[in-house]
């Protein structure tokens, strides 16, 4: 699968089984022309933004955000910890911004992953 059939898969799951839930994705994954990539990135406050974000408050979080890699997809060296390229150490500095402002935010490695962290999140009342 690819990272955009997992994001469309991962949202219809979201539609289907919480349909009060509010949810915002990006475009990640879809072919653009390079003018309309140009007017999309205008469209951001930041680079690096997650692919995902849901308007579901849970226990101390006001959201949660989610970066969505295809499944099987490898995010750090083969130390286990050095980020692959300079685009995740980017997404990796957003995803801390955002928790440090109040929201869960996670990278999630494919549909199953997005899906365990959701629901997990959705589970959480308090803390």
């Amino acid at each position: 699968m690819t990272e955009l059939s997992e994001q469309i898969n991962f949202c219809t799951y979201i539609r289907t089984h919480y349909p009060h839930v509010i949810f915002m994705s990006d475009a990640s994954g879809l072919r653009m022309t390079i003018g309309q990539a140009m007017q999309w990135k205008r469209l951001s406050s930041h680079r690096g933004l997650p692919d995902l974000f849901i308007a579901h408050p849970r226990g101390k979080y006001s959201g949660l955000f989610l970066e969505l890699k295809k499944t099987g997809e490898k995010i750090v060296k083969k130390d286990g910890v050095t980020l692959k390229t300079p685009h995740l150490v980017e997404q990796n500095e957003m995803l801390f911004l955002l928790r440090y402002a109040g929201y869960q935010a996670e990278f999630a490695l494919g549909l199953y992953d997005a899906i365990t962290i959701f629901e997990s999140y959705m589970n959480h009342t308090c803390e």
